[in-house]
């Protein structure tokens, strides 16, 4: 068995696998010396690796981009992203110039139909909600005459 086979089977081992020819690269390993010596640092590396619970990988590109100067290309992208916070006020005026433009052709169907002295006087209280019921059907009336004729 050559080294390159043997330290691909020595790797399933270390990882916790038993392949069916281990037996053979144990008997590489016990007559090679350069792969007993690749086999010990592997074991050592494992070893070093799986003490260092704890290792905090730094945020390398964070580090970066805050070190890059303002006129940079890729910090003029970043600065440009939208916030959620832009979104919102744009939703937010939308909403406020549908309702103005709601109250606006309200407004002007009112004066068009001559109704806005009455619904006036209704905002104002100056006549009840059934006179003005009532002065609505005398107007349903006098259209379904005035369409009739």
């Amino acid at each position: 068995m050559n080294c390159k086979t043997t330290q691909d089977i020595l790797n399933s081992i270390i990882d916790g696998d038993e392949p069916a020819l281990a037996p053979q690269a144990r008997e590489h390993l016990r007559e090679c010396n350069e792969c007993r010596e690749w086999y010990s640092s592997m074991l050592q590396a494992v070893s070093v690796l799986d003490s260092c619970e704890d290792l905090v990988v730094p945020d390398i590109a964070t580090m970066v981009m805050v070190q890059l100067p303002a006129s940079h290309p890729v910090s003029l992208r970043l600065s440009s992203r939208r916030s959620p916070g832009r979104f919102l006020v744009w939703v937010g005026a939308g909403w406020l110039f549908g309702l103005l433009f709601i109250i606006t052709v309200l407004w002007a169907v009112t004066h068009w139909l001559g109704l806005s002295a009455m619904v006036h006087a209704c905002c104002t209280a100056k006549i009840s909600v059934s006179v003005l019921a009532n002065t609505l059907m005398a107007g349903k009336a006098l259209i379904g005459v005035a369409g009739q004729g």
